[in-house]
C-alpha cells in the first residue's frame, strides 16, 4: 500500500450563516477598496479560493458570468474584474495594487478570458471558472451573497458549501482508502497495532486491511516523523 496525498490542495473558506454576526462585515462593511462589498471584495475572495484550489500555480482562467445575472453588465463598473484578478494574485481586499492587477496578471503569464455564457446559475452573483494550471485542471462556481460574503458551491461537478472561514482539504473519493492524521498516527501502537491484536497476531493484518489500495495522510503539521510513520504505516 503506497501513501498519497490528494491532489486538491486546502481551500480557504469566508463566513457563513449561523456565525456571530461581525461589526466588520455586519455593520461597517469589509476592510476593502471600494466600490463594492459584493462585487469586489467578494470577488477578491473567490479569486483567492480558486488560485488555493491551483495550489497557487496558474495558466489560465475561464470566467463565465450568465446574461441575466448582475455581473455580466457591472463587471467592470463595479470592480469585480479588479477584485478576481487581484485575488487569483494573492492579494487582499485592502490592497492598493489592486488597480494595477489585470496587468501584474499579464506580467506573470497567466490568461484570463471573460464570457457571457447561458448556464444553470444558482444566483444573480454567480462566477463559473475553468482553471488551468502546470499540476492540471479545476472547474470552480462560487457566488457572492452580500457584503463581501462568499460560497463556493461547486468543485469539479461536486456540490460543496465552502464560505472562506476554515481550512479544508478536498479528496477525491476512492474506494480503499484509508486516511490517517496526526492523531492516529501518534497514537497508531495504541489504537490500531495493540487494539486490533496485530501485536499478538500480525497474520491479521492483510484480514484488516488487505482490501485498501491506498493511504491519504491529512497532514496537520509538517512533521518528518510523523510522515516518515505514514510511510511505514501505508507499507504495511
Amino acid at each position: 500500500m503506497s501513501l498519497s496525498r490528494s491532489d486538491l490542495p486546502i481551500l480557504l473558506r469566508a463566513p457563513q450563516e449561523g456565525l456571530p454576526p461581525s461589526i466588520f462585515n455586519d455593520v461597517i462593511g469589509p476592510v476593502m477598496r471600494g466600490p463594492s462589498s459584493s462585487h469586489c471584495a467578494a470577488a477578491v475572495r473567490i479569486g483567492r479560493m480558486a488560485r488555493d484550489l491551483m495550489g497557487g500555480e496558474l495558466e489560465h482562467v475561464l470566467v463565465e458570468f450568465h446574461p441575466a445575472g448582475s455581473l455580466a453588465t457591472t463587471h467592470r463598473t463595479q470592480g469585480s474584474d479588479m477584485g478576481l484578478f487581484g485575488g487569483l494574485l494573492g492579494w487582499e481586499a485592502s490592497d492598493d495594487r489592486l488597480v494595477e492587477s489585470a496587468h501584474a496578471l499579464a506580467e506573470m503569464g497567466i490568461q484570463v478570458e471573460l464570457r457571457i455564457t447561458d448556464y444553470p446559475a444558482p444566483h444573480p452573483n454567480t462566477y463559473k471558472m475553468t482553471l488551468r494550471g502546470p499540476r492540471g485542471l479545476h472547474a470552480m462556481t462560487a457566488i457572492s451573497t452580500g457584503g463581501g460574503m462568499v460560497e463556493v458551491v461547486e468543485v469539479d461537478g461536486a456540490p460543496v458549501s465552502m464560505r472562506g472561514d476554515r481550512f479544508e482539504t478536498l479528496v477525491e473519493e476512492a474506494t480503499g482508502t484509508f486516511f490517517l492524521t496526526d492523531f492516529l498516527l501518534r497514537s497508531f501502537d495504541h489504537l490500531v497495532v495493540q487494539g486490533l491484536g496485530l501485536d499478538r497476531h500480525p497474520e491479521l493484518w492483510k484480514d484488516y486491511f488487505g482490501n485498501y489500495v491506498r493511504a491519504v495522510y491529512l497532514a496537520q503539521t509538517d512533521d518528518v516523523a510523523l510522515q516518515a510513520r505514514a510511510q511505514w504505516a501505508a507499507d504495511q
